[in-house]
């Protein structure tokens, strides 16, 4: 707060309980008369025509584009692309280390994530399996530990943990390049179980195929 003013006021406590005298309210009524005669001040008048004339006005849409199109960044890009090596310059320059959110888990709302046991779980494959688990009597942590691959500027975090199994599991119902090469890298240090159907691998599960 400036210094010299109450929390309550916006005038300085030496104006307080003081007023203008008449003609130094004439002197103000003047230099507005004046700025508004020059046009660097709107009267009440005029902003009440322009206010009107905008409620009548109605823009084309060749105009409402044009409007858009301005508030799209700089104009100068408008129509370009970036090349691929710029596009290869920014993803390296965000990747690993590099990347605000490198290492960090995250909580976005999925379509189909929900609370199981106060855990949030990103599908309802997870919440489907946590679930079984639970009616077999396994003993399960759900996203227990990320794992750093800074060679490869990444991490990965597997889906859970089974003690019973002895293994990781990941539940995948769609598969990307990154996914799998970061599953393929996974497998080769660590025990990993990859299920791309959940109802189809616990019916197996149950017949005694795993």
């Amino acid at each position: 707060m400036p210094k010299g003013i109450y929390k309550d006021q916006t005038k300085p406590r030496y104006w307080l309980g003081k007023k203008h005298d008449k003609e130094t309210k004439e002197k103000m009524k003047q230099t507005r008369n004046t700025l508004i005669k020059e046009g660097k001040l709107f009267s009440e008048e005029t902003k009440k025509r322009m206010s009107e004339s905008g409620k009548k006005k109605v823009l084309s849409k060749e105009h409402k584009r044009k409007i858009s199109l301005s508030l799209i960044g700089n104009k100068r890009n408008l129509g370009h692309h970036h090349t691929k090596e710029s596009k290869d310059r920014m993803s390296i320059k965000l990747s690993g280390k590099n990347n605000p959110s490198y290492g960090k888990t995250t909580m976005p709302k999925y379509p189909k994530s929900n609370y199981y046991k106060n855990i949030y779980m990103r599908s309802s494959w997870e919440i489907i399996y946590a679930k079984w688990l639970d009616r077999n009597g396994f003993h399960w942590k759900y996203e227990p530990k990320r794992f750093h691959f800074e060679e490869k500027g990444y991490t990965y975090l597997p889906d859970f943990w089974v003690d019973e199994f002895n293994s990781y599991i990941e539940i995948k119902g769609f598969m990307t390049d990154l996914a799998q090469e970061k599953i393929e890298l996974f497998s080769k240090y660590h025990p990993l179980i990859l299920i791309k159907d959940i109802r189809s691998y616990m019916e197996k599960l149950k017949k005694g195929y795993y």
